[in-house]
């Protein structure tokens, strides 16, 4: 085999190992590409499907505050006076015309009273039966009867041809004080022609979003009409685009499927990068080919001096002492074929210098998009940090029912793993909890949302007044919810908590930990009573039993006394260590517990002050560690 056949080989071999590294690149690419793809897709849906449970919420919220009317309506109900009840539905609908299109109220056989719409000039009153024939208490999404829109209410169906409605939905028990029900309120808020919610999460979400009924047409979109067909393979085409998509179906309580949720993606503009990818990719080997072939038939002794500026530029380049503006020196007076060897050699580097720069120039603009889309994803967890903190206990609320009181939220990140509780629940009784979820951040305010929702649920609808049963239900709710109480169990996430329910009346405070103490100031000495050695949540294991039973601890409140419960992010913040100024060590309970003594004689708004000054002596400059809460309070 003579040379020139082994060159040839040789240089066939290279050209093939150019091609295949070209090819698994691009594959590798190109798979990255549809991961970003999936998950840009699954971001923009949770903030769409976070902006619908806030709409669940803020129902729920209201529902509350009608519930919490209950006496009001009872005593207009004792004397069959209808219409002041009329005009309050009236007036709830005017306070929340944003949350609420109609109210209907039914007496305890179901018959229908009065509405917000017409009052109790009522056309076929049966056409409104379904709307109770599930009669448990519930906030959800609802498909309703078109049947409804028949009669007076015909100026408000969203549109002729919709053969199905879904809304947001509250059914409420209106309690007589000896607790039987009175009579149902149905609150409604429709989905279809909802033009504010879907525009919202259009303009949130970043993408497109459409509601389809359990028939799989289209009830409300943010495109400019309804014709979109329902997704085929998470696709969908509308006026001549194509549409990734990102789809939920949506239960109601029953858990009957009412309708899905989709969410869509235009797909330009992921085609646009993956084209660009393909020709970044395939240009620099496409020079690198070409620059093997000269070299392959130019490598001679006479062309060294020139060699070693050629290897001059590219360290210069490659070091950094030179930029990407940097080319070989060629004579002007030489053109085309006049060139020798080497210098068009580095004539060929210096195109690829070329190509170089403006790829540089494609990247640099690429990571401004990046930057961009950094900023808009910040600006949305600032949103979901407002959505938590409107979660929160109004503090000029707190204020009112306990003046002798602080509270310290400081979050880690933009968003809280760590919520608090201080509400009044029934006559001279008061419940305060602190929560401190797994983890900070995002994957911390997931689980916040489920902790406030499961105690809501626990104190407000089951009316548990007990704190250990709180904790052992809180338990068991977030271990269905999370699927850990199941052989297939992913999630491994939980939570602590310190809960205590003030009996004002009796001067007794009733305290239950899930490995959260509480703190008290008495004659002069902190107290600390030390919570179970038990998480709530996590998978099943020694330090989160399913089947454990919380502790109650009593208390007798004596004046001057001052409580105080808080999350592990105050004991285990990181800062100077008093043994070495190269070492770190953790505040630690100890110290956090002299703290609290020292200022227990000054007034609350001082102590909060006090507490974060010595937080942040200790922190200095080093990184917070985990979310900070600290509540403090005194009774009498």
């Amino acid at each position: 085999m003579g040379t020139r056949t082994k060159i040839i080989i040789l240089f066939g071999v290279l050209i093939a190992v150019i091609i295949i590294n070209a090819a698994v690149s691009i594959y590798h690419e190109s798979r990255g590409i549809s991961r970003r793809i999936e998950a840009t897709l699954r971001n923009k849906f949770d903030i769409a499907d976070s902006i619908q449970n806030n709409e669940l919420d803020q129902l729920g919220m209201i529902s509350v505050s009608i519930k919490e009317q209950s006496s009001r309506f009872g005593d207009f109900l004792d004397y069959d006076n209808i219409a002041p009840i009329t005009m309050i539905l009236k007036n709830i609908t005017n306070i929340y015309p944003d949350d609420i299109d109609f109210i209907f109220l039914f007496d305890e056989d179901g018959e229908l009273l009065t509405s917000n719409t017409d009052g109790t000039e009522i056309e076929e009153p049966g056409h409104y039966n379904p709307l109770i024939e599930d009669r448990r208490e519930r906030v959800g999404i609802e498909e309703i009867s078109p049947k409804i829109f028949e009669g007076a209410l015909a100026r408000f169906k969203p549109a002729p041809d919709h053969e199905r409605i879904i809304c947001f939905k509250s059914l409420l028990h209106i309690l007589h004080d000896s607790g039987d029900i009175y009579c149902y309120m149905a609150v409604i808020k429709l989905i279809n022609n909802n033009r504010k919610l879907i525009r919202k999460m259009a303009e949130i979400a970043g993408a497109d979003a459409v509601y389809y009924g359990a028939d799989r047409k289209p009830l409300l979109s943010s495109f400019s009409d309804l014709t979109q067909a329902y997704p085929v393979k998470h696709e969908i085409s509308y006026q001549n685009k194509l549409f990734f998509t990102e789809e939920k179906e949506l239960f109601n309580y029953a858990g009957k499927p009412v309708g899905r949720l989709v969410i869509a993606l235009d797909k330009a503009p992921f085609l646009e990068s993956e084209r660009q990818l393909l020709l970044s990719r395939l240009m620099p080997f496409f020079a690198s080919t070409l620059i093997s072939v000269v070299l392959f038939f130019l490598l001679k002794i006479r062309i060294f001096d020139k060699v070693t500026q050629l290897i001059e530029v590219q360290r210069m380049v490659a070091e950094g002492k030179g930029d990407l503006s940097v080319r070989v020196k060629i004579p002007h007076e030489k053109t085309g074929t006049a060139l020798d060897e080497m210098e068009r050699m580095g004539s060929d580097f210096n195109m690829m210098m070329d190509k170089l720069e403006q790829t540089h120039g494609r990247l640099t603009s690429a990571l401004a998009d990046v930057r961009e889309a950094n900023r808009y994803i910040i600006q949305s967890l600032q949103y979901a940090g407002r959505i938590q903190s409107s979660m929160l206990p109004n503090p000029e609320a707190v204020k009112c029912l306990l003046p002798d009181s602080f509270v310290i939220w400081m979050p880690r990140d933009i968003v809280s793993g760590d919520i608090f509780f201080i509400e009044p629940v029934d006559e001279g009784l008061m419940i305060i909890a602190v929560i401190d979820c797994t983890g900070h951040g995002v994957p911390g305010a997931f689980l916040t949302m489920i902790a406030s929702s499961a105690l809501s649920r626990i104190i407000s609808d089951e009316k548990c007044r007990d704190p250990a049963l709180i904790l052992n239900r809180l338990n068991l709710i977030v271990k269905a919810t999370l699927h850990q109480d199941t052989a297939y169990a992913v999630s491994d996430d939980g939570m602590d908590a310190a809960l205590c329910i003030i009996n004002m009346k009796e001067k007794i405070l009733t305290f239950a930990g899930a490995r959260l103490p509480l703190f008290y100031f008495q004659n002069s000495q902190i107290q600390v009573v030390k919570g179970d050695r038990q998480s709530i949540g996590y998978k099943q294991s020694k330090r989160s039993d399913i089947a454990f039973d919380f502790t109650n601890h009593h208390i007798q409140i004596e004046k001057g006394m001052s409580f105080y419960m808080a999350t592990d992010g105050f004991e285990d913040q990181l800062g100077s260590s008093e043994q070495s100024q190269f070492a770190l060590s953790r505040l630690g309970r100890k110290r956090f517990s002299k703290l609290l003594g020292d200022i227990s004689h000054l007034n609350f708004e001082t102590r909060e002050a006090k507490l974060v000054e010595a937080f942040e002596a200790h922190k200095g400059d080093n990184d917070r560690q985990d979310d900070v809460t600290v509540v403090g309070f005194g009774v009498f």
